[in-house]
């Protein structure tokens, strides 16, 4: 039997103590990022490759909340939403909630095989927040364009080996 996990399923593997690392939601730290990825098929050709990653790139663009960059790399395209201005969640069950949109998000965007990198979970956070007032933290953050994504050009950061794509057409 194949174990096939959901962005649903995976959403609700953060209220498993361990899954997510403390400082996700802890009141203190912010949020770093949400990310999704999608897995690429090494028997595509080149021609294939670049086909798929302009179609891709145009369906991320075209989102509500559009991501801020993307990573290519040999076997993976990971995709990274981060927060506009200090989001913040105090409990896990709030962070918990936050991830299951983000999951639903991804679920209704129509990219085949779009999935969140549970690698985003472990991310460190960078440093607390005591230099903002409450004023400037959103302390109740929703997977919206008022509180994660960009709305400029989605940026591209490429770590594969270069073989396949061609970035003169963005």
């Amino acid at each position: 039997m194949i174990d096939i996990t959901t962005n649903i399923q995976t959403a609700l593997k953060v209220l498993e103590p361990g899954y997510v690392s403390e400082d996700h939601y802890d009141g203190v730290h912010p949020i770093y990022r949400l990310a999704a990825y999608v897995k690429l098929d090494k028997n595509w050709s080149a021609n294939r490759l670049d086909r798929y990653f302009r179609y891709l790139y145009r369906k991320l663009s075209k989102l509500s909340v559009r991501p801020n960059v993307i990573f290519i790399w040999d076997d993976k395209i990971v995709i990274d939403w981060y927060p506009r201005g200090i989001q913040m969640v105090m409990n896990i069950g709030q962070y918990a909630g936050l991830v299951l949109q983000f999951a639903k998000f991804l679920d209704n965007c129509h990219v085949k095989g779009l999935e969140i990198l549970i690698g985003c979970f472990d991310d460190d956070p960078g440093d607390p927040v005591d230099y903002a007032t409450h004023k400037d933290i959103n302390f109740f953050p929703e997977f919206n364009a008022e509180c994660f994504g960009s709305n400029r050009p989605i940026e591209i950061v490429d770590f594969s080996s270069g073989y396949w794509w061609e970035s003169s057409w963005l």
